[in-house]
């Protein structure tokens, strides 16, 4: 009696161990589903109903980009994620009297998001401010390109 109660609790001792890490395992795959949805920060410049508004004020803003809204077009100057990135940026613009609106966006592209990842350490490191402007065109060019020519 005493070998069975010893094999029924060994047997239950594997099984809660086999239970944890297939709950473990599950959890690092929908944590991976959540990273590749991601909160952005939208540098909103404007607001627009009509596209050739939109085109005329982006004219100002070398680097800036519009997308499409429902029935607006938004011309953005840049899209960042990290912190400390927004924060530079906000000085940058304050100090230019560049007035903006930050808006939170969550974007599907994980090839998006891992590449404007590596932009934004290029944005931390420098102090330079041309490195730091062309760095945010380079993410607006690759926003374009990987997620607004890809809903059409």
């Amino acid at each position: 009696m005493k070998k069975f109660f010893v094999v029924i609790l060994f047997a239950t001792f594997i099984g809660s161990l086999c239970g944890i890490f297939l709950f473990l395992d599950s959890n690092s795959k929908v944590d991976a589903m959540i990273n590749s949805k991601s909160k952005l920060f939208f540098f909103q410049l404007g607001v627009f109903e009509n596209y050739d508004n939109a085109l005329e004020f982006q004219k100002k803003y070398d680097n800036s980009i519009i997308e499409k809204d429902d029935n607006y077009y938004r011309v953005y100057f840049a899209i960042l994620k990290n912190k400390k990135n927004i924060e530079k940026l906000s000085d940058y613009l304050k100090t230019n009297n560049i007035n903006f609106y930050i808006r939170n966006k969550q974007i599907n592209s994980a090839s998006f998001l891992s590449k404007n990842t590596e932009y934004e350490k290029i944005i931390s490191k420098t102090k330079d401010e041309e490195v730091f402007i062309k760095t945010i065109k380079k993410i607006n060019s690759l926003y374009q390109k990987e997620v607004l020519d890809n809903e059409n």
